[in-house]
């Protein structure tokens, strides 16, 4: 005996729930992608201050602090993709001391203040300033700065073999901060919080490892080694073991 073949009226109810079913999955599967490429928080707009310390530029999608371009508040408030374009740009380059914001302000990393342009004129822009510089608190600036010689290498290129600055600016709640810059702009902030030291640059903060030559001291991260030896007529210079980073840059 033949099966009769159904009618479109006897399908509709089966057809009807299929489609739905594929809608649902899509519309669960575009969601899925929404929330993997949106950043973790509110995107900023325009120029603006979305926390204590970090600008953002919406419009180049990128973020700065005084230490310049963040690769990590990129990622934090315009999500992986912008921060992986602003990493391919940064790649090869060296640090800048300055940056420029879509709204025609610039800002100085070693003066410590932004402004535009009236003119000719520099217009200071005392909020961006603020917002960029005066929230995060940085006492004690300066506690020491002594010269130096450093040899910067990545692999086996060698990058600097000269002179370099030494400065410890701040000691706060158990947190060290020292600066290494060198003369063809190149400029090392290492954080040491208890003994965890880290080192911040264009390209985005890294953990650092330490080894004390009390005057001379080793850095390594990632593929770079940074050699600094602090030069001052009244040092020891037989000693080579102290008690830690601090050496190269304390006043003892």
């Amino acid at each position: 005996m033949t099966t009769p073949t159904p009618t479109i009226r006897q399908l509709l109810p089966e057809l009807r729930e299929r489609s739905l079913t594929a809608l649902a999955a899509g519309a669960a599967a575009i969601a899925g992608l929404l929330c993997t490429a949106a950043p973790a928080d509110a995107l900023p707009r325009g120029v603006s201050s979305p926390s204590d310390g970090v600008i953002c530029d919406a419009a180049a999608q990128s973020c700065y602090t005084r230490d310049g371009v963040s690769l990590q508040d990129t990622r934090r408030y315009f999500g992986p993709q912008a921060e992986r374009r602003l990493w391919v740009d940064l790649i090869g380059r060296r640090p800048s001391q300055e940056f420029s914001l879509s709204n025609g302000t610039r800002c100085d990393l070693r003066e410590e203040t932004c402004w535009s342009d009236n003119g000719g004129r520099r217009r200071p822009e005392q909020t961006m300033t603020r917002d960029l510089f005066a929230k995060v608190s940085r006492p004690d600036r300066d506690v020491t700065s002594y010269q130096g010689r450093c040899s910067l290498v990545d692999g086996t290129t060698v990058l600097h073999n000269g002179d370099c600055a030494l400065r410890l600016v701040e000691r706060r709640n158990g947190v060290t901060r020292y600066v290494v810059t060198q003369p063809d702009g190149r400029r090392f902030n290492f954080t040491d919080r208890s003994g965890r030291l880290e080192v911040t640059d264009a390209t985005g903060t890294s953990a650092v490892t330490f080894i004390d030559h009390g005057y001379t001291g080793v850095f390594r991260w990632r593929t770079l080694t940074l050699v600094a030896t602090r030069e001052n007529q009244g040092l020891q210079r037989a000693r080579n073991a102290s008690d830690g980073i601090g050496e190269l840059f304390s006043d003892r």
